[in-house]
């Protein structure tokens, strides 16, 4: 039943883009356009989400429960970027190529893909830790992902800091920080601000997977096809580091919904963020935006067989 659970909200995820590419490819979708939307979905859709998904009764036990999920996904992230880096060993890679693959393993799409199938896993018990997740995921993918994007290149070292000093003051790690204060305070917002909240919310999912499929547009199979690198990346994405989490974090973690946020969040693909960070810092964005690709065209057989092997466990 979960297998087929993860793999209809998957395909229905993808059909979605697919209209994003039957856009695009009738002229109707374009750069400019999904950069738009982008700035619309993390900049007004997504603070929404972080600060509706907190109107909740405080608890100590919740209040756990949200530092537990903000761990297991900081170590997400360590471990995949663990497990990539023989791969850079292997290839000798000078440190801007190194970067990039830790970007790509690291940073999974767990806000555009993740969440709605998450929701359609676990419903509203969700709420916690997917919002806490989506938070350390914001925060980090432009901090340390900017860091990250910019080794070894010593001219983009001041761009770097200014921005990395932007990505703690960008409305969504605001509009989180805003959302923990109302939990811990137990502050209700009135229905006539909370309602337009939760419908600017919605908008998040079809937004992101109409960008995604512009994107899957923008790549080339020829640059795909022979780059091993694409492919250990979507190893180690889909499957090493899902595998990993799960058995690593079980024995600790007793809350089923935590737990399996957490290993369906690690079967993610490579996050369109990781595509954004290197086309602003020129660190191999074609090589992100072909990781994107395959590792999201790989998920739909991927994600399913893993989320219902380990959860099934």
């Amino acid at each position: 039943m979960l297998f087929f659970t993860v793999l209809w909200q998957l395909v229905a995820l993808m059909l979605i883009a697919a209209v994003g590419v039957l856009l695009t490819k009738m002229k109707f979708l374009n750069a400019e356009l999904t950069k738009g939307m982008g700035n619309i979905m993390t900049k007004a859709c997504l603070p929404c989400l972080l600060i509706s998904n907190m109107q909740m009764e405080y608890s100590k036990e919740m209040l756990g429960e949200m530092g537990t999920a903000a761990g297991g996904f900081m170590l997400v992230m360590i471990i995949s970027a663990a497990l990539i880096l023989p791969i850079a060993l292997l290839k000798k890679a000078d440190l801007t190529e190194t970067g990039i693959l830790i970007i790509c393993a690291s940073f999974p799409n767990v806000v555009y893909v993740g969440r709605p199938l998450l929701e359609a896993v676990y419903g509203d018990a969700v709420k916690v830790p997917i919002t806490i997740i989506t938070l350390i995921f914001s925060n980090t993918v432009f901090s340390i992902g900017v860091l990250l994007a910019t080794m070894g290149n010593k001219s983009d070292y001041k761009s770097a800091g200014g921005l990395l000093k932007n990505s703690f003051i960008n409305p969504s790690v605001i509009s989180g920080i805003i959302g923990i204060l109302l939990f811990l305070f137990s502050i209700k917002l009135p229905a006539p601000l909370l309602t337009p909240m939760k419908l600017m919310s919605g908008m998040i999912t079809p937004l992101s997977m109409l960008i995604i499929g512009f994107s899957l547009t923008q790549t080339k199979f020829k640059d795909i096809i022979g780059d091993y690198r694409i492919y250990a990346v979507s190893f180690v994405r889909l499957i090493l580091t899902p595998v990993a989490v799960f058995f690593l974090l079980s024995p600790f973690i007793k809350n089923t919904v935590i737990l399996g946020a957490l290993t369906v969040g690690a079967t993610m693909p490579v996050g369109a963020n990781a595509g954004v960070i290197a086309r602003l810092y020129d660190n191999n964005p074609v090589f992100a935006a072909n990781c994107i690709f395959m590792s999201t065209v790989l998920c739909i057989v991927t994600t399913p067989v893993i989320v219902s092997l380990l959860l099934s466990i």
